[in-house]
């Protein structure tokens, strides 16, 4: 059960860090 948690909270850091990077990408260009 735990490590569901775990998962979800890395898969969900990894989401924002990339949506992150998108967002940058886009005001740059």
């Amino acid at each position: 059960m735990t490590a569901i948690i775990v998962n979800a909270v890395v898969h969900f850091g990894k989401a924002r860090k990339l949506a992150a990077l998108l967002l940058q990408e886009q005001k740059i260009s």
